[in-house]
């Protein structure tokens, strides 16, 4: 009930209220794509996803998983980490057939990837992933691609996040507020010297704006 909330307020770098009484925590996350899972225990068969579907996974789960494989068996596969909920059930859902892309899997990240997703990150990673990575077009979408890199341990390529697309959404772009720019601090040399970063960093701190990934339109990617 309160993520919505605390998303915008991390985004707006407005302090959070402490939820610490709510002790209870179930994080999970979302996987897609014609894949594999490989559990540790080898005495049990391993779940295939033969039609690609969404399955939704909780931490508990994904600890039970040793690795990652594609029923095509590629040799490099590659997966695209997705930000947002709705961007990802647009891109990585097989029934709806709206938008091909070339990658394999699809994870969705939920912004600040939560236990569950961070474990499936490195899983991919360990599992010979290449990764691809979809983001909002502001401070803080760089930021989250700079934490999946950390996560990954591996170079992470961001999908349509340049100064390009940015300009070409302008016009429906939010304005941020100085402490969401003041976000922009925070992103290191090496996640600046990714393709198209750079200048897309420059564009967020000439207009002050942000472009939402919901609005995308990633079919001509």
């Amino acid at each position: 009930m309160f993520n919505p909330l605390l998303s915008r307020a991390q985004k707006e770098n407005v302090p959070a209220p402490s939820l610490s009484f709510l002790e209870r925590s179930y994080p999970d996350t979302l996987i897609s794509g014609a894949i594999i899972l490989e559990y540790k225990q080898g005495n049990k068969p391993p779940l295939v996803n033969a039609s690609g579907i969404i399955l939704g996974l909780p931490l508990e789960s994904v600890e039970t998983v040793g690795a990652i494989k594609t029923i095509a068996a590629k040799e490099r596969p590659s997966a695209l980490i997705i930000e947002n909920k709705e961007t990802f059930y647009a891109l990585g859902s097989p029934q709806k057939g709206e938008i091909a892309l070339p990658y394999d899997c699809f994870l969705y990240s939920g912004g600040y990837s939560n236990q569950a997703a961070a474990a499936l990150i490195r899983l991919l990673s360990a599992s010979g992933f290449c990764l691809y990575h979809a983001g909002d077009l502001d401070p803080d979408g760089i930021l989250i691609l700079q934490n999946i890199r950390d996560m990954a341990e591996q170079p992470v390529t961001p999908v349509m996040m340049n100064a390009a697309v940015f300009d070409r959404y302008l016009p429906w772009a939010r304005t941020l507020r100085e402490g969401a720019l003041r976000q922009l601090r925070k992103i290191r040399d090496d996640t600046r010297a990714i393709s198209g970063i750079a200048e897309l960093m420059r564009r967020i701190e000439e207009t002050g704006c942000g472009v939402e990934q919901e609005i995308i339109d990633y079919r001509g990617e």
